[in-house]
């Protein structure tokens, strides 16, 4: 899977540990214990895997960002209406609802 740059940085680092995606056909494949690569955008040379350690399914962003501890999605002080509309950069309304929200917990791998 690829990531913006901020999000890839925030997940390397550790402070990002639920990834929030569409809950379509590529993420119903997705199962606990997977390991995911993710690369950073633009160019993917650089790349981190993680292991999934937890699903979160919800109808849309703004449910499941009402659920989590905003400090798993990197940002530790923000409120369930700006980690919502920051998922608008990358789905549409349209999208979220034809196809709901899959939060994928992950735990970094050693090396």
């Amino acid at each position: 899977m690829s990531l913006a740059a901020e999000p890839f940085e925030m997940l390397k680092n550790g402070s990002k540990r639920l990834e929030l995606r569409l809950f379509d056909e590529k993420r119903k494949a997705v199962s606990f214990g997977d390991v995911i690569i993710f690369s950073k955008l633009p160019d993917k040379n650089e790349c981190v895997s993680v292991k999934v350690t937890g699903l979160l399914k919800a109808r849309t962003f703004e449910d499941i960002t009402r659920i989590v501890d905003p400090s798993c999605l990197g940002y530790p002080k923000a409120e369930p209406g700006f980690l919502a509309e920051r998922m608008r950069r990358y789905y549409s309304s349209e999208e979220e609802t034809a196809n709901g929200v899959l939060g994928i917990k992950v735990c970094l791998l050693d090396g």
